[in-house]
Protein backbone atom coordinates (compact mmCIF):
# COMPACT_ATOMS: atom_id res chain seq x y z
CA UNK A 1 0.00 0.00 0.00
CA UNK A 2 1.08 3.56 -0.67
CA UNK A 3 -0.49 7.16 0.05
CA UNK A 4 -3.67 5.74 0.73
CA UNK A 5 -5.41 9.11 2.08
CA UNK A 6 -9.28 8.67 3.54
CA UNK A 7 -9.76 4.99 2.18
CA UNK A 8 -12.12 3.55 4.11
CA UNK A 9 -10.12 0.24 4.80
CA UNK A 10 -6.65 1.70 5.06
CA UNK A 11 16.05 21.66 27.41
CA UNK A 12 16.05 23.90 24.95
CA UNK A 13 18.03 24.78 22.19
CA UNK A 14 15.91 27.37 20.46
CA UNK A 15 15.58 28.49 16.90
CA UNK A 16 18.81 27.92 14.65
CA UNK A 17 19.59 30.40 11.62
CA UNK A 18 19.66 28.89 8.80
CA UNK A 19 22.72 29.21 6.36
CA UNK A 20 21.22 29.51 3.21
CA UNK A 21 22.95 27.26 1.53
CA UNK A 22 21.69 25.04 -1.41
CA UNK A 23 18.11 23.82 -0.82
CA UNK A 24 17.99 21.63 -3.87
CA UNK A 25 18.98 18.28 -3.79
CA UNK A 26 22.39 17.87 -2.88
CA UNK A 27 24.54 15.39 -4.07
CA UNK A 28 22.08 13.51 -6.15
CA UNK A 29 20.37 10.06 -6.05
CA UNK A 30 22.64 7.22 -4.96
CA UNK A 31 22.86 3.48 -6.57
CA UNK A 32 19.91 2.91 -3.42
CA UNK A 33 17.70 5.61 -3.96
CA UNK A 34 15.75 8.08 -6.49
CA UNK A 35 15.35 11.99 -5.81
CA UNK A 36 12.55 13.37 -3.87
CA UNK A 37 10.98 15.31 -7.36
CA UNK A 38 9.30 18.14 -5.10
CA UNK A 39 9.37 21.66 -5.03
CA UNK A 40 12.28 23.06 -2.63
CA UNK A 41 13.82 26.22 -1.56
CA UNK A 42 17.30 27.73 -1.46
CA UNK A 43 17.80 29.52 1.79
CA UNK A 44 14.71 28.70 3.10
CA UNK A 45 11.29 26.63 2.83
CA UNK A 46 9.27 26.10 -0.35
CA UNK A 47 5.29 26.97 -0.04
CA UNK A 48 2.83 23.65 -1.16
CA UNK A 49 2.41 24.23 -4.84
CA UNK A 50 6.13 25.31 -5.66
CA UNK A 51 5.72 28.78 -4.55
CA UNK A 52 9.21 29.40 -3.65
CA UNK A 53 10.74 30.59 -0.48
CA UNK A 54 12.48 34.72 -0.63
CA UNK A 55 15.36 34.12 -3.27
CA UNK A 56 14.89 30.43 -4.08
CA UNK A 57 13.42 28.88 -7.02
CA UNK A 58 10.51 25.51 -6.70
CA UNK A 59 8.99 22.89 -8.95
CA UNK A 60 5.77 21.60 -9.66
CA UNK A 61 5.25 18.48 -6.92
CA UNK A 62 5.23 15.31 -9.03
CA UNK A 63 2.17 12.80 -9.20
CA UNK A 64 3.88 9.82 -9.59
CA UNK A 65 2.81 8.12 -6.29
CA UNK A 66 -1.08 7.43 -6.99
CA UNK A 67 -3.39 6.56 -4.22
CA UNK A 68 -4.15 2.85 -4.09
CA UNK A 69 -6.71 0.86 -2.20
CA UNK A 70 -5.44 -0.84 0.65
CA UNK A 71 -7.37 -4.04 0.65
CA UNK A 72 -9.57 -5.33 3.24
CA UNK A 73 -9.77 -5.42 7.05
CA UNK A 74 -9.50 -3.02 9.64
CA UNK A 75 -5.35 -3.24 9.91
CA UNK A 76 -3.27 -3.77 6.79
CA UNK A 77 0.32 -5.05 6.63
CA UNK A 78 1.40 -2.01 7.64
CA UNK A 79 -0.66 -1.64 10.75
CA UNK A 80 -2.77 1.27 8.92
CA UNK A 81 -6.31 1.23 10.40
CA UNK A 82 -9.33 1.64 8.43
CA UNK A 83 -9.89 4.95 10.34
CA UNK A 84 -6.27 6.16 8.79
CA UNK A 85 -7.02 9.94 6.93
CA UNK A 86 -3.66 9.25 5.73
CA UNK A 87 -1.34 6.07 4.99
CA UNK A 88 1.97 5.84 2.96
CA UNK A 89 4.42 3.14 2.65
CA UNK A 90 6.73 4.65 -0.13
CA UNK A 91 6.16 1.68 -2.05
CA UNK A 92 4.12 2.97 -5.17
CA UNK A 93 7.01 4.33 -7.43
CA UNK A 94 10.50 5.34 -6.86
CA UNK A 95 9.12 8.98 -6.38
CA UNK A 96 6.89 10.71 -3.92
CA UNK A 97 3.72 11.44 -4.56
CA UNK A 98 1.79 14.71 -4.53
CA UNK A 99 0.92 14.73 -0.93
CA UNK A 100 4.27 15.47 -0.29
CA UNK A 101 6.06 18.37 -0.31
CA UNK A 102 10.09 19.77 0.70
CA UNK A 103 11.12 22.26 3.15
CA UNK A 104 14.83 22.32 2.72
CA UNK A 105 16.85 25.02 4.78
CA UNK A 106 20.64 23.84 3.76
CA UNK A 107 22.08 21.50 1.44
CA UNK A 108 20.56 18.40 3.02
CA UNK A 109 18.79 15.76 0.77
CA UNK A 110 15.56 13.72 1.29
CA UNK A 111 15.55 10.81 -1.02
CA UNK A 112 12.95 7.18 -1.76
CA UNK A 113 15.80 4.51 -0.60
CA UNK A 114 15.65 0.88 -1.31
CA UNK A 115 18.71 0.05 1.08
CA UNK A 116 16.48 0.23 4.13
CA UNK A 117 12.64 -0.57 5.12
CA UNK A 118 10.89 -1.31 7.74
CA UNK A 119 8.02 -2.55 5.45
CA UNK A 120 8.33 -3.78 1.54
CA UNK A 121 11.41 -2.85 -0.40
CA UNK A 122 11.36 1.18 0.22
CA UNK A 123 11.63 3.71 3.20
CA UNK A 124 12.22 7.61 3.05
CA UNK A 125 16.13 8.53 3.26
CA UNK A 126 17.45 11.36 5.41
CA UNK A 127 20.89 12.97 5.11
CA UNK A 128 20.70 16.28 7.15
CA UNK A 129 23.91 18.49 6.13
CA UNK A 130 21.91 21.94 6.69
CA UNK A 131 19.27 23.07 9.46
CA UNK A 132 16.24 21.98 7.89
CA UNK A 133 15.81 18.69 5.53
CA UNK A 134 11.97 17.60 5.88
CA UNK A 135 9.38 16.61 3.27
CA UNK A 136 6.15 17.50 4.44
CA UNK A 137 2.27 16.83 4.41
CA UNK A 138 0.04 19.31 4.33
CA UNK A 139 -3.66 19.98 2.99
CA UNK A 140 -6.57 17.28 2.48
CA UNK A 141 -7.18 15.01 3.37
CA UNK A 142 -5.36 15.10 6.84
CA UNK A 143 -5.91 18.80 7.60
CA UNK A 144 -8.29 21.01 8.58
CA UNK A 145 -7.40 18.50 11.39
CA UNK A 146 -10.12 16.69 13.58
CA UNK A 147 -11.15 18.94 16.72
CA UNK A 148 -10.85 15.82 19.02
CA UNK A 149 -7.46 15.40 17.97
CA UNK A 150 -4.67 13.88 15.64
CA UNK A 151 -2.89 10.98 16.15
CA UNK A 152 0.65 10.62 13.89
CA UNK A 153 2.35 7.42 13.86
CA UNK A 154 5.97 7.24 12.23
CA UNK A 155 8.39 4.01 12.03
CA UNK A 156 12.01 5.80 12.49
CA UNK A 157 15.66 3.72 12.40
CA UNK A 158 18.38 5.94 13.28
CA UNK A 159 22.33 5.20 11.67
CA UNK A 160 23.62 6.17 15.09
CA UNK A 161 22.83 6.34 18.56
CA UNK A 162 20.53 9.51 20.09
CA UNK A 163 22.68 12.49 20.64
CA UNK A 164 22.76 14.51 23.62
CA UNK A 165 22.24 17.74 21.68
CA UNK A 166 18.93 18.98 21.00
CA UNK A 167 17.59 18.28 17.74
CA UNK A 168 14.13 17.90 15.94
CA UNK A 169 13.09 14.61 14.28
CA UNK A 170 9.38 15.48 13.24
CA UNK A 171 7.12 18.61 13.56
CA UNK A 172 3.31 19.50 13.55
CA UNK A 173 2.39 22.83 13.08
CA UNK A 174 1.06 25.76 10.56
CA UNK A 175 1.09 25.34 7.24
CA UNK A 176 4.10 26.93 5.40
CA UNK A 177 6.21 27.74 8.43
CA UNK A 178 9.00 26.05 10.10
CA UNK A 179 9.81 27.89 12.97
CA UNK A 180 5.96 29.01 14.38
CA UNK A 181 6.18 29.62 17.96
CA UNK A 182 4.00 27.08 19.21
CA UNK A 183 4.66 24.41 16.73
CA UNK A 184 5.15 21.14 18.30
CA UNK A 185 8.91 19.57 17.96
CA UNK A 186 9.35 16.12 18.40
CA UNK A 187 12.83 15.45 18.67
CA UNK A 188 16.87 14.34 21.14
CA UNK A 189 18.23 16.25 24.40
CA UNK A 190 20.26 14.05 26.80
CA UNK A 191 20.18 11.14 24.14
CA UNK A 192 16.62 11.01 24.92
CA UNK A 193 12.98 11.84 23.52
CA UNK A 194 11.74 14.91 23.77
CA UNK A 195 9.07 17.73 22.67
CA UNK A 196 9.85 20.96 22.55
CA UNK A 197 8.67 24.49 21.08
CA UNK A 198 10.55 27.83 20.42
CA UNK A 199 7.86 29.77 22.81
CA UNK A 200 9.52 30.28 25.89
CA UNK A 201 12.25 27.74 24.66
CA UNK A 202 9.89 25.39 26.38
CA UNK A 203 11.12 21.73 26.56
CA UNK A 204 9.99 18.26 28.20
CA UNK A 205 12.20 15.37 28.51
CA UNK A 206 10.41 11.74 28.06
CA UNK A 207 12.49 11.65 31.77
CA UNK A 208 11.98 14.70 33.78
CA UNK A 209 13.97 13.95 36.53
CA UNK A 210 17.05 13.59 34.42
CA UNK A 211 18.82 16.01 36.22
CA UNK A 212 18.10 14.50 39.68
CA UNK A 213 18.28 10.72 38.78
CA UNK A 214 20.55 10.71 35.48
CA UNK A 215 18.80 7.88 34.39
CA UNK A 216 17.85 8.25 30.06
CA UNK A 217 14.00 7.89 29.27
CA UNK A 218 12.68 6.21 26.31
CA UNK A 219 14.82 6.54 23.58
CA UNK A 220 15.35 5.22 19.75
CA UNK A 221 18.28 3.08 19.17
CA UNK A 222 20.80 2.73 16.78
CA UNK A 223 20.20 0.98 13.50
CA UNK A 224 16.77 -0.64 14.60
CA UNK A 225 13.42 0.35 13.45
CA UNK A 226 11.40 1.93 16.22
CA UNK A 227 7.52 3.17 16.25
CA UNK A 228 6.68 6.25 17.89
CA UNK A 229 3.26 7.57 17.70
CA UNK A 230 1.95 10.93 18.98
CA UNK A 231 -1.20 12.64 19.76
CA UNK A 232 -1.59 16.25 18.78
CA UNK A 233 -4.94 18.07 20.40
CA UNK A 234 -4.33 21.81 20.47
CA UNK A 235 -7.73 22.74 21.39
CA UNK A 236 -7.57 20.68 24.97
CA UNK A 237 -3.65 21.59 25.31
CA UNK A 238 -2.93 17.98 25.27
CA UNK A 239 0.18 15.80 23.96
CA UNK A 240 0.74 12.45 24.41
CA UNK A 241 3.42 9.99 23.04
CA UNK A 242 3.75 6.34 22.94
CA UNK A 243 7.60 4.13 21.54
CA UNK A 244 6.87 0.61 20.12
CA UNK A 245 3.35 0.35 21.61
CA UNK A 246 4.09 1.69 25.35
CA UNK A 247 2.88 5.13 26.65
CA UNK A 248 5.58 7.42 27.64
CA UNK A 249 3.73 9.29 30.75
CA UNK A 250 6.41 12.03 31.03
CA UNK A 251 5.42 13.39 27.72
CA UNK A 252 1.56 13.58 28.70
CA UNK A 253 1.61 16.86 28.76
CA UNK A 254 -2.22 19.02 29.72
CA UNK A 255 -1.09 22.23 29.41
CA UNK A 256 0.91 22.11 25.91
CA UNK A 257 -0.22 25.07 23.87
CA UNK A 258 0.18 24.47 20.53
CA UNK A 259 -1.19 26.21 17.04
CA UNK A 260 -3.61 24.82 15.10
CA UNK A 261 -2.15 22.01 12.76
CA UNK A 262 -2.07 22.60 9.08
CA UNK A 263 1.13 20.46 8.65
CA UNK A 264 3.19 17.55 9.74
CA UNK A 265 7.24 17.71 8.90
CA UNK A 266 9.47 14.63 8.82
CA UNK A 267 13.26 14.13 8.80
CA UNK A 268 15.94 16.61 10.77
CA UNK A 269 15.76 19.97 12.40
CA UNK A 270 19.48 20.44 13.45
CA UNK A 271 20.64 22.64 16.52
CA UNK A 272 23.42 20.78 18.03
CA UNK A 273 25.98 18.15 17.01
CA UNK A 274 26.72 16.06 14.08
CA UNK A 275 24.67 15.94 11.17
CA UNK A 276 22.10 12.89 10.91
CA UNK A 277 21.15 9.95 8.64
CA UNK A 278 17.47 8.83 8.99
CA UNK A 279 14.77 6.89 8.16
CA UNK A 280 10.96 7.13 7.94
CA UNK A 281 8.21 4.48 6.72
CA UNK A 282 4.73 3.67 7.01
CA UNK A 283 3.64 6.93 8.38
CA UNK A 284 -0.19 7.22 9.08
CA UNK A 285 -2.59 9.72 10.64
CA UNK A 286 -5.81 9.35 12.13
CA UNK A 287 -8.80 10.75 14.57
CA UNK A 288 -8.22 7.45 16.05
CA UNK A 289 -5.21 5.83 18.24
CA UNK A 290 -3.30 4.19 15.46
CA UNK A 291 -0.73 1.65 17.47
CA UNK A 292 2.15 -0.54 16.07
CA UNK A 293 1.79 -3.72 14.50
Amino acid sequence: MSAVPGTPTGGAGGNATGSGGAGGLAGGPTASSTSIGLPTSTGGSAELGGAPASGGTAEPPLDLDAAAPSGSGNVDSNGCPSSALFCDDFEASSSFGSAWTSRLNGDGTVTIDTAQAHSGMNSVHVNATGYQTFVALAGAPVFPAPETGLYVRVYIRLAVAMPTGHNTYFEAGPTGDTDAQHETRVGVQQAMLMVNQPAGDRAVLSNQNYYTDMMIGPHLEAEQWACLEVFFHPAASELRAWLDGAEIGDLHLTDWQQDPLGELRFGYEKYAGPNAEIWYDDIAVSGEQIGCE
